[in-house]
């Protein structure tokens, strides 16, 4: 885990924490699905 959190700088770090990478994550699956969110 420590190796994947060093590939991030420190910005990108904080914004993982915060789970922004997550939603981006499943904003972008759920376009692939074609459903999207309310």
């Amino acid at each position: 885990m420590e190796d994947s959190y060093r590939s991030f700088p420190m910005l990108d770090l904080e914004e993982l924490q915060e789970g922004k990478y997550e939603e981006k994550g499943e904003k972008r699956r759920r376009e692939i699905r074609g459903s999207r969110p309310s």
